[in-house]
């Protein structure tokens, strides 16, 4: 999975062939712009989050990108919307619970990638995301997919090799949700 996140677009040494950049740690890196309102919606797949923890259950974790597999294109969402849940998309992404909204099925979306939204800024609808994928990719995105899949604690380090005192320049006695 690191090595996943350190792919770079094609390389000018093989056109068409991913390369990789070790030297740049992921939280050097300028992260993409994902607007929620054009997203259908969110699903987390291992436990139940209410909509008011949503943000905070989508930040800092590894996600599915997913989008349509009938014509690759982003489209708006099939499902009626009523005024609540457009209301909703302006504080929070449209979120449905595996409770009572399974996960759209594996026929009918195609997973483009992996990312890691990295931060979330709710006045800007936006999800900073750190993915490898080009931007012609990510605009097919329509859906996100929050399963068990875990950051690799070496995604997080500050310093090579995990030797940091802490992550992001906070001690790892003050790091919250995180043990080493």
């Amino acid at each position: 999975m690191i090595s996943y996140f350190h792919q770079t677009p094609s390389s000018t040494l093989s056109p068409g062939q991913p390369g990789w950049d070790f030297e740049t740690r992921l939280v050097e890196r300028v992260p993409w712009t994902l607007d929620w309102r054009h997203l259908k919606g969110v699903w987390i797949l291992f436990e139940e989050v209410t909509t008011r923890q949503l943000l905070y259950s989508l930040n800092g974790s590894v996600v599915g990108l997913i989008g349509d597999v009938v014509d690759y294109k982003p489209v708006e969402s099939q499902r009626s919307v009523d005024l609540a849940t457009q209301e909703q998309s302006l504080v929070s992404p449209a979120y449905f619970d595996s409770l009572n909204y399974p996960p759209p099925p594996p026929s009918k979306t195609t997973c483009h990638g992996l990312g890691i939204i990295r931060a979330i800024d709710p006045s800007k609808h936006a999800l900073l995301l750190l993915t490898p994928l080009p931007l012609d990719t990510l605009k097919l995105v329509s859906g996100i997919v929050k399963g068990d899949l875990e950051l690799p604690i070496q995604c997080m380090l500050d310093e090579k090799m995990g030797s940091g005192p802490g992550i992001c320049g906070v001690p790892w006695n003050m790091t919250p949700y995180v043990t080493t």
